[in-house]
Formats: structure tokens, sequence, C-alpha cells
């Protein structure tokens, strides 16, 4: 039951990181088209400034593509086959505080009719989670949090 909860919540991330992806290319070739688009019969200035703005966008598009795919290739590094005896990358986390899941930084999920917190492990409270064994705690903005199972 675990695993099937774990490997769901990996596929609405995975979900999650390929929209970002698809989103990033369509504003790429979007930002492409309007800067090609932008003929030099417009006056010089408008021109050049069209032309500086589609710029500045493609690059904020590829900055959002590498950050997208780089999160794509942290996830592919989760190995479902793994029994864990402490928190890593892939981990699903029962706390006294709630579920969480070690993957990417994407935030709450509701998955069953239960809520999951799907964190990044370099995430503030990813950080204090990791290497905790059960029965280990931790304070996080003046919360106790006790690690109760690990799947």
């Amino acid at each position: 039951m675990q695993k099937q909860i774990k490997e769901n919540l990996y596929e609405k991330c995975m979900q999650f990181v390929e929209n970002q992806i698809i989103a990033s290319k369509k504003g790429i070739a979007d930002s492409q088209k309007a800067a090609n688009e932008e003929t030099k019969s417009s006056a010089g200035d408008k021109y050049e400034t069209t032309r500086s703005m589609m710029q500045i966008e493609i690059e904020n598009y590829t900055k959002r593509l590498a950050e997208s795919q780089k999160l794509q290739q942290i996830l592919k590094q989760i190995n479902f086959q793994n029994s864990y005896q402490m928190v890593v990358l892939g981990t699903l986390v029962v706390s006294n505080q709630g579920k969480f899941f070690m993957a990417i930084g994407i935030g709450k999920i509701d998955l069953e009719k239960e809520s999951y917190f799907v964190i990044s492990q370099n995430s503030p409270i990813g950080e204090k989670f990791h290497h905790k064994k059960v029965g280990e705690s931790f304070e996080f903005h003046g919360k106790n949090f006790v690690v109760l199972e690990i799947y």
C-alpha cells in the first residue's frame, strides 16, 4: 500500500516537472517567434527594444527549463525497490506532524483522502528530516517533529 502511494506521489511530481518543461519550451518558442516577427521596418529603437525584451524572456524561460530538467534528474534517482532505515531521497515519512515524501519541493498533494507534503531534501524542513531514523525527533518552527515510520 505504501509503495503504491509513493509511486502515485512520484507520478504527480513527474507530471508537475513535465508541465514546467513544456511551458518553458513553449515560452522559448513564443518569445523567439515574437522576436523574429518584429521587422526592421519598425522604428530603430522600438525594434531593438523589442528584440532585447524577447531575448531576456528567452533567457528566463531557458533558466526555468534547466531548473525543471534538474528536478527531473533528481526524480529519476528515486528507487522504489529499496527499503529504507533512515530518511533519504525517495522515502515516505510518517511523522506526528504529517506525511512527507522526500523528492522535490512542490508542496501539499492530496491523495486518497490523505495529505502529503512533497519536499526537497535541500529545503529547511527536508534538511531537518535528512538521515533521521524512526523514533528520532527535531524542532522546526517551534514544533516538535517525531519520525514514526519510514517507507
